[in-house]
């Protein structure tokens, strides 16, 4: 049987600090909501994926100022437009965009 060494908590928690310090403003705060949306780790995502893909988007005063809308999709498996659809949608507008579906 294998023997467990136990290093001491202090040093652990210390080195684990320094090595995570330079890449703590890109690691997620961990503020996900009820919904599974990461607000950080969206934002530091869609400007890197601009980079790639230009999405724009059209026909914003057919969204209601408020409240809710609801969009449906028709996506092939694996397809990632829903996802620059949500990022764009979530930028032009300044409000969180959610996905909700059934599993296949």
């Amino acid at each position: 049987m294998a023997q467990l060494i136990e290093l001491p908590r202090r040093a652990v928690e210390t080195t684990a600090t320094a090595v995570t310090a330079p890449f703590r403003p890109l690691l997620p705060d961990h503020s996900v909501d009820e919904w599974g949306r990461d607000d950080h780790l969206v934002r530091l995502l869609w400007p890197v994926a601009r980079l790639r893909w230009n999405v724009s988007v059209g026909g914003l005063d057919h969204l209601p100022a408020r409240k809710g809308a609801l969009l449906v999709t028709n996506e092939r498996r694996f397809s990632w437009s829903p996802l620059y659809v949500a990022g764009a949608l979530g930028n032009a507008t300044g409000r969180p965009v959610r996905f909700v579906g059934r599993p296949d």
